[in-house]
């Protein structure tokens, strides 16, 4: 599945949240924390700004509601 991206970061940040697999979502979501927490290491506008703060948002819900 090609999955369609503006940042680089989404490529990782995809994965995660369209993840099924209990076992394996952990894992992709810890990873996609971690890109979004690498891409602030850089500076940024506030569009991206806005969309790293819902991706990392809806990791975390989505953390929250894995068993």
């Amino acid at each position: 599945m090609k999955l369609w991206v503006r940042y680089a970061w989404q490529t990782v940040y995809l994965p995660a949240v369209i993840e099924t697999n209990p076992t394996a979502i952990s894992l992709k979501i810890d990873k996609a924390l971690s890109a979004c927490e690498r891409r602030r290491l850089s500076p940024i506008d506030k569009e991206e700004e806005r969309a790293l703060a819902a991706a990392e948002a809806t990791l975390r819900t989505i953390r929250n509601e894995v068993p």
